[in-house]
């Protein structure tokens, strides 16, 4: 069940992320983008300017990322130990990244004080509980996904399903 899962979901997200792809380095001039933020790109936070700046190789990077979760889920599907071993790694990458993204969600949300000083007091008090509704959702969707993926990284390391891959 889990290997056609991930073939379902690493499918479409490589069938998906070829159109980015071929968006990206063909149709969109990144040179202009660049350079019609001017001025104000000092303004950006240092870590979306970085993600602009390479925004090609995040999209390419996503595909690749989803392809070899596709090849996995493959191998994972015809009980290919390699499969096995690697969807443990990608699994434990995945937990990584969840933690990463709270702690850039953190970094982000830590601006937000400065994007409205001029707003009215009941306006800023009304975005700020928002924000703090998101991070404390986002931060028990992570933790929750990070445990069923610690969970099914047990099960792939447990000696009865290591059993059936070799």
């Amino acid at each position: 069940m889990l290997a056609w899962i991930f073939i379902v979901i690493a499918g479409s997200a490589t069938v998906i992320s070829i159109l980015p792809n071929v968006g990206i380095n063909t149709l969109i001039p990144l040179d202009q983008i660049r350079a019609a933020a001017g001025p104000g790109a000092d303004q950006i936070l240092p870590f979306a300017r970085f993600m602009m700046e390479h925004v090609q190789s995040f999209f390419f990077l996503f595909f690749v990322v989803s392809s070899a979760v596709l090849i996995a889920a493959i191998g994972l599907f015809r009980r290919k130990n390699w499969a096995r071993v690697a969807f443990v790694a990608i699994l434990g990458l995945a937990i990584v990244w969840n933690i990463a993204c709270l702690v850039v969600q953190q970094l982000m949300f830590s601006s937000v004080p400065t994007i409205l000083p001029k707003e009215p007091a009941d306006i800023h008090a009304n975005f700020h509980r928002m924000i703090s509704l998101v991070r404390v959702f986002t931060f028990v969707f992570a933790i929750g996904l990070s445990a069923l993926l610690a969970w099914l990284i047990k099960r792939l390391l447990s000696r009865s399903v290591r059993a059936e891959f070799t």
